[in-house]
């Protein structure tokens, strides 16, 4: 009879922690490859300085409350459009005017609720090491609503030619409560 108690005792025990379920909070964004939202407004930005990819690294949503990753990449710039913006006398390698006209000295970026406040909440992306690449970890606020629109707002400062000029530009996309 004991031994019947053991058994069930530790039957029960596996049960348990074998149906463990993945939280949202244990999602590992630094191992899910980074990708468009379905929800989000736009994945490639045309600029002045170039097309921006926009992209996170989520399992499946971004949640309230829990970690995730963006990444911002410059799109190769068109060749036509920066000759027509440099006029320059001297021949020089196109990998030099391409890299001279789209030299990225700062990246601001905050998120904001579209259509509700939530104050501003500050992203700091850091440049990688291969390519124009940049990424930032974020974590939005928890709120009343069960799914709400984020405003990530970008405002690039960059070199063309011999003047800094600034970018702005923003996309939306949907959060769920955790």
């Amino acid at each position: 009879m004991i031994m019947i108690k053991y058994w069930c005792y530790i039957f029960i025990l596996l049960l348990i922690l074998s149906c463990k379920s993945e939280s949202p909070s244990e999602q590992r964004a630094d191992l899910a490859e980074f990708k468009c939202l379905k929800s989000q407004s736009a994945c490639i930005v045309d600029t002045k300085v170039g097309k921006f990819a926009v992209q996170f690294a989520i399992k499946e949503k971004v949640y309230t409350e829990v970690e995730f990753k963006i990444a911002l990449s410059l799109v190769a710039p068109d060749l036509s459009e920066l000759a027509i913006r440099e006029q320059r006398k001297v021949e020089q390698d196109k990998i030099e005017v391409i890299k001279s006209l789209t030299e990225i000295t700062q990246i601001k970026a905050y998120l904001e609720g579209r259509d509700m406040y939530m104050g501003k909440i500050p992203v700091f992306f850091e440049p990688q090491v291969l390519g124009d690449d940049y990424q930032a970890v974020a974590m939005l606020g928890s709120c009343s609503e069960a799914e709400m629109i984020w405003r990530l707002w970008f405002s690039i400062e960059f070199y063309s030619g011999e003047e800094k000029e600034t970018q702005s530009f923003f996309i939306d996309f949907e959060s769920t409560r955790y």
